[in-house]
């Protein structure tokens, strides 16, 4: 059950992380930052790759699995995001 977790969690994370870091890196191009996170995409391609393939051992019915995994993180990290835009409209602005 612990490994189960693991992979679910670990899956969930690295798919957005990978939808993420593509538009972080985006916005640091744009505004001319020094910085990057190229090397960080490239290595969380690799390890989604890594958690499929391990999904895909794990279970013959991995793709409903990780369906149903992506719509309960994706509903949670849309209430977060409606948690955090009610609390940026109560801080004051600065004028």
């Amino acid at each position: 059950m612990k490994y189960a977790a693991y992979l679910l969690v670990t899956y969930a994370i690295e798919v957005r992380a990978d939808e993420l870091y593509p538009k972080y890196q985006e916005v640091l191009s744009e505004t001319g930052s020094r910085v990057n996170v190229k090397n960080i995409i490239s290595e969380e391609e690799k390890h989604l790759a890594e958690m499929i393939s391990q999904l895909k051992t794990f279970s013959p019915d991995w793709e409903k699995i990780i369906h149903d995994v992506s719509t309960i993180e994706n509903e949670l990290f849309e209430e977060w995001l409606k948690e955090i835009q009610k609390e940026m409209q109560d801080i004051p602005t600065l004028n």
